[in-house]
């Protein structure tokens, strides 16, 4: 089954686009702008296609240790292809898969060449780099170095976020035949899906979360995940007051717009007043924040909220 994915027309025109030409493909954005999720999307497209898919998840805390990006696409390598290469080669890529480092940075350059000109001739291979701004400058100079020689023709996904440099996406894309897309911040409308899909809200609730998830997917994700576990956020704006719920009694006799500032609250855990304000410009914030402190339904301290 295809995953769904809200909005990023542009974006999944260009990853279908991307996988019928064999061309390279990297994709920028901020932190939760959505990056990883379309690799996703890409590679269940991809397999869809009948491609055998290779994807390397680098992590920050690896990012200084020479050769870590390689040793996990080693790990994921068919012993077959392996098999395919002369001893030299393996005995430099098992020392790659076992994080031991390599001093001939020019062999370790050619190994990885040979072994990518292997895996590209095996059935229809798809590479996606997820974070490539943590990969390794080691395993960053051999891979590029070895995919503008060897899988040309392959599509190839990378994601990177725009305030951190990767020199494995700048490499890629000074081929003629990448391109990169800059991710902008998500629609609101597309955010709203986003949350009422993750947690079943009515749609006054979906668009005041959307609007304080300022663009990204990730945080209207996480803010919905949040409603939907918190007992509050399971109730419709108009609920009966009987129940186990026992705040039930005091949230059926709210205004409509109290109780959507308190789910909204919930949903953020810890929000700030100037975030509660911008989300809701047309409702004197001041009025209605200052009666539910008084009444001991929220926390009122430096300028931020808790439910």
């Amino acid at each position: 089954m295809a995953m769904t994915i809200e909005g990023r027309h542009v974006e999944r025109t260009a990853i279908t686009r991307a996988l019928h030409d064999g061309s390279w493909l990297v994709l920028r954005g901020e932190a939760g702008s959505g990056k990883s999720t379309l690799l996703s999307a890409a590679e269940d497209e991809a397999r869809r296609d009948g491609r055998t898919v290779l994807r390397v998840r680098p992590v920050a805390m690896e990012r200084d240790l020479a050769g870590s990006a390689l040793s996990e696409l080693v790990s994921r390598i068919d012993p077959l292809a392996m098999a395919q290469l002369d001893d030299v080669d393996v005995s430099v890529l098992r020392q790659v898969r076992d994080g031991s480092a390599v001093a001939d940075l020019a062999l370790l350059r050619s190994t990885v060449t040979r072994l990518l000109r292997v895996i590209a001739t095996k059935g229809s291979p798809c590479l996606i780099f997820d974070d490539a701004h943590w990969i390794d400058d080691t395993s960053a100079e051999a891979l590029a170095y070895g995919l503008r020689r060897s899988f040309v023709g392959h599509p190839i996904f990378v994601a990177v976020r725009t305030d951190e440099p990767s020199k494995l996406a700048a490499a890629l894309t000074r081929a003629e035949w990448a391109q990169s897309t800059d991710l902008a911040p998500m629609a609101l409308s597309e955010l709203a899906a986003i949350v009422a899909r993750f947690s079943a809200s009515n749609a006054a609730i979906c668009l005041a979360v959307a609007e304080m998830a300022a663009g990204s997917p990730l945080r209207a994700r996480e803010m919905a995940k949040s409603l939907a576990r918190h007992p509050i956020g399971s109730l419709p704006l108009e609920f009966a007051s009987e129940g186990n719920n026992p705040f039930a009694g005091t949230v059926a006799a709210m205004p409509d717009v109290v109780r959507t500032l308190l789910l909204a609250v919930v949903a953020l855990r810890d929000a700030r007043e100037g975030v509660i304000a911008r989300a809701f410009p047309d409702v004197s914030c001041e009025t209605v924040l200052a009666a539910a402190v008084d009444r001991g339904e929220i926390e009122r301290h430096d300028g931020r909220l808790r439910a």
